[in-house]
């Protein structure tokens, strides 16, 4: 059905580069073509065992490669053409895409009349995951090429390559019914006779079917019959593309809305879309945001918290007001979760795939993290300190429950590198789901999250196993800086992999200028507020 690994291989290729998990190249057929004819070119990656790149569509998680070429005057290159892909499962989040080689290919077309040798170049951008974590990467790769006036011979593995890009096919129209949240797909018999389903079978957007669970065949006497739960993002749809492949020709197919297309008799009732309860979902949600409190990223932010109550845990008439302090940091917690849930939601109505850390996808907002964490840091090795909870009131109650509310955002933006257990099994089920679901269960991992600080305000009796106060929690406070300048380090590992080092080199300096700005403000007792 798909590409193997191909070896010893007689094409033309660039200088491989290899990065963290894949190694990239551009490939061609050969190291000619004929003169002022189309070629094709491929970006080719081998990837590491266990990792994985993606389709055009990346299904409920993940996206495409981008390429930018930078071609020879007259040269023009195609968009990309994709294989055949692979289907991927983990837990509820359902992706497509390429393990071991995969080959993203690109029609080029030369200026006419050239004979030059001639320099192509891409900077190729893509993502990589594997069953824990996804890592976006990159390379600037290189491919000589020169024209002759015959044709070159033609690498047969490479043709293989090209063989296996479905082809448009308009001949035999396929038809599609919704009845009753399912989608009803008749592949007409002109377009496949065998007594075989389909091999292999990709939606090409989420406008139509649920990736999950997989599209089901039924033999009819007009051909074979699909059916597929109806995504949740369906709005009256009047055409369904996808790739199919029949026996062992891969076609890219559009079929056409039909009232009148009948369901097969054994149609009587529509696959469960749900594998998991919701309510499982909530629990499972609420429980991951317990647990993301106990993440290195996230630690350092509710120690903090929890500082403020070990310093006044014998004062009584401190008890209300750290329970306001933790309404508020609660709030802020609900709030930043239901926004980001609010933005997921607006960009699957755009046709975008997207998952949690998908701002990690954007360098500005990785460049943005990486300083955050960095401030983080120096604040709790003493650089400078921001307003924290207080249990006085008085006139700067409203300050302090502001500044309460805002260091649950924070929390919620320093979470964003991290994934606790049990929070893949609810979101992967959220992101198949409508949207009152989705805010259901991004709130109750918010309410996890703001748990047990919640809990220690509001429960004097838990205030039994807290520790006394001491010198040692300036120690401990300051030690809670280290696994924040270690998330830093990491954010900017993915930020040069995605950027670039001169995005690089421009963060370090705007830190150095930062810490200077900083110790100049330390020295005159200056606090940030």
């Amino acid at each position: 059905m798909l590409l193997l690994p191909l070896h010893a291989q007689a094409w033309h290729s660039g200088t491989a580069q290899r990065t963290d998990h894949s190694t990239a190249q551009l490939i061609t057929s050969s190291a000619t073509y004929e003169q002022s004819q189309p070629f094709w070119v491929a970006l080719h990656l081998d990837l590491d065992e266990g990792w994985h790149s993606y389709w055009h569509y990346a299904g409920d998680s993940g996206f495409a490669p981008t390429l930018h070429w930078t071609l020879p005057k007259g040269y023009k290159a195609s968009a990309i053409h994709y294989p055949l892909p692979h289907r991927y499962e983990l837990s509820e989040l359902i992706t497509y895409g390429y393990s071991d080689d995969a080959y993203y290919l690109v029609r080029i077309t030369p200026p006419q009349g050239t004979t030059d040798v001639d320099h192509l170049k891409v900077r190729a951008e893509w993502l990589v995951c594997n069953a824990e974590q996804c890592v976006p990467e990159s390379a600037e790769l290189t491919l000589d090429v020169a024209a002759r006036t015959i044709p070159p011979t033609t690498d047969a593995d490479f043709t293989k390559i090209i063989a296996s890009i479905p082809k448009p096919h308009n001949d035999a129209l396929p038809r599609f019914r919704v009845i009753h949240q399912e989608v009803i797909l008749q592949l007409p018999p002109s377009l496949y006779d065998a007594r075989t389903p389909p091999t292999a079978f990709f939606p090409s957007d989420d406008s139509v079917i649920s990736n999950h669970p997989a599209i089901t065949w039924i033999e009819t006497k007009e051909g074979w019959q699909g059916r597929a739960p109806l995504s949740k993002t369906a709005k009256q749809p009047q055409h369904f593309p996808f790739v199919v492949q029949l026996g062992n020709t891969p076609l890219e197919l559009s079929a056409q809305h039909d009232d009148q297309l009948t369901p097969a008799p054994t149609a009587t009732s529509a696959p469960t879309v749900d594998s998991l309860p919701w309510i499982i979902a909530v629990l499972l949600a609420f429980g991951g945001g317990t647990l993301l409190n106990f993440m290195p990223c996230v630690l350092p932010i509710l120690s903090l918290k929890i500082f403020s109550l070990i310093k006044h845990q014998h004062d009584p008439n401190a008890r209300r007001e750290s329970i306001r302090h933790a309404l508020a940091y609660t709030g802020g917690v609900v709030a930043s979760f239901l926004i980001i849930a609010a933005t997921l939601l607006a960009l699957r109505s755009a046709g975008h795939a997207l998952g949690w850390g998908f701002q990690l996808q954007h360098p500005l907002f990785i460049a943005l993290l990486a300083w955050v964490m960095l401030m983080v840091g120096w604040n709790l090795s003493g650089l400078f300190h921001l307003p924290s909870i207080t249990l006085s009131g008085g006139s700067s109650a409203t300050s302090s429950y502001r500044a309460s509310a805002m260091t649950g955002l924070l929390a919620v933006v320093v979470a964003t590198p991290c994934t606790a257990p049990l929070m893949a099994p609810a979101l992967g089920f959220a992101l198949t789901q409508s949207p009152f679901i989705v805010l259901i269960i991004f709130t109750a991992l918010a309410l996890g999250m703001a748990a047990p600080f919640m809990l220690i305000s509001t429960i004097p009796a838990l205030g039994r196993f807290l520790p006394k106060s001491g010198a040692w929690m300036q120690r401990f406070k300051e030690f809670l800086a280290f696994p924040m300048y270690a998330t830093s380090a990491w954010l900017l590992w993915v930020l040069a992999r995605q950027a670039g080092l001169d995005a690089l080199a421009l963060w370090l300096a705007l830190a150095i200028l930062s810490a200077f700005w900083l110790w100049l403000g330390h020295g005159k007792n200056h606090p940030i507020r």
